[in-house]
């Protein structure tokens, strides 16, 4: 199956399938400007991913995740701050896309330098969205914590009592560090969480359009947080 993108005359975005049925994915970009074949601006790398959260319903959880992983097989088109930006949109939205953990545990594994934004812009405010009531997410909320111990401890310490018992309950492990950044604030010591430098996502260059190449069917991903 071929998923192409491109865009409508009001300026939204479609996406669309066509071939066989839905099995690896290939993505490309249509309308390239200057092209005999132009049908319009192309989306920019951040454009496209956060569309893509939405092809779930249309295409099926693998198929959405196939072309995930093909974007982010390509770095050089979605740096750290390209990713971060769409971390930011997809969290602002009235719902939060089902396969949102999964991106944000792709981002900081690719990109390290990401892990400071992520506690402290997106856990924090996955904590004021309630995450913890959707059980997709919230699964992937405590796999993403778990693999940023000891930064997220600052984060998951701020749980109400009911939901961090529930994470101590799934991953014991996360207790000892918890309770060491508790006493370290107790006893009046600076604790930072060891976060990382912040990435500044209203700064972020996103407006680099994506070209027109054959891309490559991903390796298979073990970063779905709902297994």
């Amino acid at each position: 199956m071929s998923l192409g993108v491109n865009r409508r005359d009001n300026n939204t975005a479609s996406l669309h399938g066509s071939g066989a049925p839905v099995s690896g994915a290939s993505l490309q970009t249509q309308g390239q400007p200057g092209s005999a074949q132009g049908r319009g601006p192309v989306m920019s790398p951040s454009e496209l991913l956060i569309e893509l959260h939405a092809m779930e319903d249309v295409v099926g959880w693998k198929a959405a995740c196939e072309a995930m992983d093909i974007c982010f097989n390509h770095p050089e088109l979605y740096k750290s701050e390209i990713i971060a930006v769409v971390l930011q949109q997809l969290l602002d939205r009235p719902t939060i896309p089902s396969l949102f953990m999964r991106t944000v545990i792709q981002a900081i594994t690719l990109y390290k330098n990401l892990v400071g934004f992520v506690n402290s812009m997106i856990l924090v405010k996955l904590i004021q969205k309630k995450i913890w009531t959707r059980p997709v997410l919230w699964k992937g909320f405590v796999r993403c914590a778990k693999m940023m111990q000891p930064t997220s401890s600052s984060v998951l310490a701020t749980l109400p009592k009911p939901q961090l018992k529930e994470v101590l309950a799934m991953e014991p492990m996360l207790k000892e560090p918890i309770d060491a950044y508790l006493k370290a604030k107790s006893s009046g010591r600076r604790v930072g969480g060891g976060a990382a430098k912040q990435i500044n996502v209203l700064n972020a260059a996103n407006s680099t359009p994506v070209p027109s190449l054959p891309l490559p069917r991903p390796n298979p991903s073990a970063m779905d947080p709902s297994s």
